[in-house]
């Protein structure tokens, strides 16, 4: 009984997330409710509250469940040092990169992502669920660092912010100007001015 009650847990939980890329899809970010998803998905808003506790953490889980791929790219940096995390964090970059072409949801999700900063008390909450992340890009950053792979000049800090500002600058660009066509010499290209813009060669 204990697992066929995890099982619907689990079902409830892909549902909701099903749901809330839908209707944030058709509504934006800012006009959805967590009320709207769970009409939508025909369950009470406690169903929602069980499993998320607002609209940032809804949207962290799906930034998370929309890409396996970027995620165990994620991952497998945990395990690396050296030169070989220095591939791995360029591996993040190609990853997220080629995702936004090929993976719609993960064009969707970051967009969605770009809308919560227009509204203070979402940013705050996503700032904050992004907490873990972003604590795990300053500790690779602070084993290049303490490995020699920064520039001179960087601290993990400042290398930290660097790489999420391209990355996600490039992504930006690329939803207000048009997807162009992929190119993995662009991606390439983007991913070459990343590493000289931090990394020892």
């Amino acid at each position: 009984m204990a697992r066929k009650s995890k099982e619907e847990a689990e079902q409830t939980r892909r549902l909701i997330l099903d749901t809330a890329m839908k209707v944030f899809s058709e509504k934006g970010l800012a006009k959805t409710t967590l009320a709207n998803i769970a009409t939508t998905a025909g369950l009470t808003r406690g169903a929602i509250y069980w499993h998320f506790k607002d609209k940032a953490d809804l949207l962290d889980a799906l930034w998370k469940a929309q890409s396996p791929e970027l995620q165990q790219a994620i991952h497998t940096t945990q395990h690396l040092d050296g030169i070989e995390l220095k591939k791995g964090m360029l591996n993040i970059g190609q990853v997220l990169l080629v995702e936004m072409h090929d993976n719609p949801e993960m064009k969707m999700i970051m967009q969605l992502s770009f809308q919560c900063f227009a509204d203070e008390s979402l940013r705050t909450n996503f700032v904050e669920q992004s907490q873990e992340d972003r604590a795990q890009l300053l500790a690779a950053m602070e084993c290049l660092h303490d490995s020699g792979w920064l520039h001179n000049h960087l601290t993990p800090q400042v290398a930290a912010t660097i790489f999420e500002s391209l990355l996600t600058g490039i992504c930006e660009q690329w939803l207000m100007y048009g997807m162009p066509a992929r190119s993995d010499a662009e991606i390439e290209s983007y991913l070459r001015s990343l590493s000289l813009a931090l990394f020892v060669e």
